[in-house]
């Protein structure tokens, strides 16, 4: 048995039911060789089945990784869980949290769905927000689509901050963290300092014109080590809050990817939001902002003349569901132009964004994107394009040489453009190609004309099909 074996998982659904498995783990936690070295393990359903919690943790010394994914099943034992965080050691490093709804059965509805949290929450998180409180190298902790209720989540960033860990890695997205909880998190911000390498607060629609939330900002700005940072649908961020966050993202040098979509308010007030964001970014994703609205229209123009073309480094653009409809002919042409200088451009996300009638500037942009793979033009009304355009537009796709995956799925264009993109040669590295949508498009020329490399060919929503 090799010693490299480092992380138990135990199944969700099979375990119950799989008495090979369960007597494979009988031999296997008692090997010392093994035994010595399990550092991880995730639970599923009906783990007390074979062991409990007491014997586990002394069989597993080294623990420092627990994924515990909670279940809305009724037979799910709920007391097996709260007992473990009661054994569980000191040496903890990493903890998961995560939400098994639907994972067992295609819907829930809504007051399973409460009944379960509402277990979860009574028998569950007092437990766990006590074991945190005594982890000082617990170094990553990971909340995913729980959405505790307000008072759980801020006993749970309570004990955090009380812990003493520098933590490297917390993600509190879709955990129902509440605006009245940030004075909490903001201590943990604070504790932890630069030692924090990611942080994703999304989906808990903070509120932006608050004291808590200008209070996190400025504890922020000591996490100097940050790579990662995502503050998606961070609601009414007021014109202060817009200048402190703008000057907390140039304070993070070391930003590699930072992602901000949703925050409208934050791209409609006066100041430049990105005005002095680390140029080293990778990956940048601005996607629900409503930059093609005129409210956004001086943050628009900064990004298009100035943000853009100095990140040398970026690989990744997602500026999806902005509404570009709205803009001038000109102004579209300044944002495929400050497309032209991002070399290391891997992926471009423009779902959604309506440049059907701009797609001539496009056009010019894509030979400059010589490393570009992945390219998602879905949504976008091309079929409003002059056709001599559309043409145009597939004829210069094989300039971009690296071209993996191709999305021009509800685009609604002609059989003119299907025969088009049939006839394209020289797309021999397309992996991905989604043409759902696209009524029109005569299916059997494109499936026998696609390149030999393509894996994956979505054509579901075609009335052709």
């Amino acid at each position: 048995m090799s010693a490299a074996f480092s992380f138990l998982q135990f199944p969700v659904t099979d375990i119950k039911h799989d008495s090979r498995f369960l007597k494979l783990f009988s031999k296997l936690i008692k090997v010392p060789l093994v035994k010595s070295v399990i550092e991880g393990v995730t639970f599923g359903e009906k783990s007390s089945e074979f062991m409990t919690p007491k014997d586990l943790m002394s069989k597993l010394k080294n623990l420092k990784r627990v994924r515990i994914i909670y279940l809305d099943k009724s037979d799910y034992d709920m007391h097996y869980n709260t007992a473990f965080w009661k054994e569980a050691p000191a040496t903890l490093q990493e903890i998961k949290l995560m939400h098994g709804l639907n994972t067992q059965k295609k819907t829930s509805s809504a007051s399973e769905k409460s009944k379960f949290l509402s277990q979860l929450q009574q028998k569950q998180l007092s437990t766990v927000a006590d074991k945190l409180r005594v982890l000082p190298d617990l170094k990553s902790l990971s909340i995913e689509n729980i959405e505790f209720e307000t008072s759980s989540v801020s006993c749970l960033v309570e004990s955090l901050s009380q812990s003493g860990a520098y933590l490297h890695h917390l993600d509190l997205s879709k955990a129902g963290l509440q605006t009245s909880s940030l004075s909490h998190l903001a201590k943990c911000l604070r504790q932890c300092g630069a030692h924090l390498l990611h942080l994703d607060l999304s989906t808990n629609w903070l509120d932006g014109s608050s004291e808590a939330f200008e209070s996190l900002l400025t504890c922020l700005q000591e996490c100097v080590g940050l790579k990662y940072l995502d503050l998606s649908y961070v609601q009414n961020i007021s014109d202060n809050n817009a200048l402190l966050l703008r000057d907390t993202l140039s304070k993070l040098q070391g930003l590699s990817t930072l992602v901000l979509t949703h925050c409208f308010t934050a791209f409609a007030q006066k100041s430049i939001l990105l005005e002095k964001v680390a140029s080293n970014i990778e990956t940048l994703n601005l996607s629900g902002n409503k930059l093609g609205f005129s409210a956004c229209s001086q943050n628009y123009k900064y990004l298009t003349s100035t943000t853009l073309p100095s990140f040398q480094k970026l690989k990744t653009l997602v500026i999806s569901d902005n509404d570009f409809w709205q803009k001038e002919d000109s102004q579209m042409k300044e944002l495929f132009k400050s497309l032209i200088d991002l070399r290391q451009l891997t992926t471009l996300g423009m779902s959604h964004t309506y440049i059907g009638k701009a797609i001539c500037h496009l056009r010019c942009a894509l030979p400059s994107l010589t490393n570009l793979q992945k390219l998602d033009l879905s949504f976008n009304d091309l079929n409003k394009a002059e056709p001599s355009e559309v043409k145009k537009l597939i004829e210069s796709l094989p300039k971009a040489k690296k071209l993996t995956h191709l999305n021009l799925q509800g685009n609604q264009l002609d059989k003119a453009a299907g025969d088009h993109l049939a006839d394209v040669d020289n797309l021999q590295n397309l992996e991905e190609l989604n043409i759902q949508g696209n009524d029109d498009f005569v299916l059997e020329d494109i499936c026998e004309c696609a390149p030999h490399k393509c894996k994956v060919l979505y054509l579901k929503k075609n009335k052709n099909l």
